[in-house]
């Protein structure tokens, strides 16, 4: 519940003013609070050390800059933006939980109250200026594990992000132009964004794959494009639909693959600074393309050219043999003697197995991974996708290992535990 209350506020005050929200005076000043945002990631990449120290007060000058920025002088505006841009870079998560997601709906449903409420701007300005204090509520997980992000990852997960971003940031520019004065009720594209953002998280907790998410919104988008072309109102205002519920599934599926990386030191700053830098890409892309058709050309050739990603990484990963995963996955035959005197989930299976009695059947070397992953906290849909197997295979390959152990699940987890504290295996 805290992390749906941290998320949601923050998704509040990010949706409101600096991220072409109704608050934000002028568009153009977008592109400065992004570049800030980029810079921040960046620099919390290089100090990851020194990142939990400053992390109060990044939080804190947040609150303030927003407070202010309705009184600053409008040549200053720029420098002020960049620097929310760079201070509001400091936001991580804990303990996430599917039902987090819903803080995405929770926060554009209060910037849609906020946004027809009978109050002064610099009133509204005060609200959002409280929000990114909520934060201190919850405790920010600085965990810091690069083992728990693979270069493959990356590869897999980035090309989406951007291309999916900078699909939806041109369309959305299109659209901006004259939807302001053309709309039934200005907001009411927020509950077709936090509809789509409740779908998610019902198929998240039924376990789907995040393929479907992607899908989804590749399908919302083209539904806007194709509505785009005819023109009038009505047809404008379910195009602007349509893209705010590719964006809740694109934002769904972003924060959970995030999330499921397990490593928010480097996760959060890679993954959204990819986003900005794909925002702000379609900003300069429709700022100089000008012709409309052109826009929505080039959107429609990102929309196929994701399409085809997404069918040649899941056939490249389909094509993988179970001995190049499994390599991938688990080494552990071949580690040092320094590696080996850190607490790994590979090091206690490998001691584990030199402590079993010899009659006893041998792992084999996909249930040494599941194992692994196992230990490693990963829950059975986790592991399915990072071994390119069914769910049902996993829970298999685990009850085999179990059986062969001679151990209930909790009597592994626990000996694990134990492990870690004094570095002994009792024998079996």
């Amino acid at each position: 519940m805290i992390i749906l209350i941290i998320l949601g506020a923050f998704v509040f005050w990010i949706v409101s003013f600096p991220m072409g929200g109704p608050l934000l005076d002028n568009l153009d000043l977008l592109p400065y609070f992004l570049l800030g945002h980029i810079a921040g990631f960046a620099l919390n990449l290089l100090t990851k050390a020194i990142f939990p120290k400053v992390y109060p007060f990044l939080v804190i000058a947040t609150g303030v800059l927003t407070v202010f920025y309705p009184t600053t002088e409008q040549e200053l505006k720029p420098l002020v933006m960049s620097l929310i841009g760079f201070s509001s870079s400091y936001f991580l998560t804990e303990n996430f939980k599917e039902l987090g997601i819903l803080g995405l709906s929770f926060g554009n449903l209060a910037m849609l109250l906020l946004l027809h409420a009978p109050l002064h701007q610099d009133y509204k300005f005060l609200i959002l200026g409280l929000m990114p204090s909520l934060s201190f509520i919850g405790k920010p997980n600085f965990v810091h594990d690069e083992q728990a992000v693979t270069k493959s990852t990356w590869i897999r997960l980035l090309p989406r992000f951007f291309l999916l971003y900078l699909t939806g940031g041109l369309m959305y520019g299109v659209l901006m132009k004259v939807y302001h004065r053309e709309a039934f009720l200005l907001g009411m594209e927020v509950v077709f964004y936090a509809f789509a953002v409740f779908a998610c998280f019902l198929l998240l907790i039924n376990r789907v794959s995040e393929e479907l998410l992607i899908t989804l919104s590749m399908l919302a988008f083209a539904l806007s494009f194709f509505l785009m072309h005819f023109e009038n109102k009505i047809t404008l205002n379910f195009s602007m639909y349509g893209i705010q519920i590719g964006f809740g599934f694109a934002d769904a599926f972003v924060l959970y693959s995030l999330v499921r990386l397990r490593n928010p030191l480097t996760a959060f700053p890679v993954g959204f600074g990819v986003i900005c830098l794909a925002i702000l890409t379609g900003y300069f892309v429709f700022k100089n393309m000008g012709n409309t058709k052109y826009v929505i050309a080039l959107g429609n050739l990102l929309l196929v050219s994701i399409a085809v990603y997404l069918v040649y990484t899941k056939k490249s990963r389909s094509e993988e043999t179970p001995m190049s995963q499994e390599a991938s996955q688990v080494e552990i035959t071949e580690q040092s003697e320094t590696e080996y005197a850190q607490k790994t989930p590979e090091n206690f299976l490998k001691e584990l197995c030199e402590s079993r009695a010899p009659y006893k059947k041998e792992l084999s070397k996909r249930e040494k991974g599941v194992l692994v992953l196992l230990l490693k906290g990963l829950i059975y849909h986790d592991i399915s996708q990072a071994l390119g197997i069914s769910v049902s295979a996993v829970r298999e390959y685990a009850r085999r290992v179990l059986e062969k152990l001679g151990l209930r699940k909790e009597e592994l987890l626990n000996m694990y535990e134990e492990w870690k504290k004094n570095k002994r295996i009792r024998i079996l």
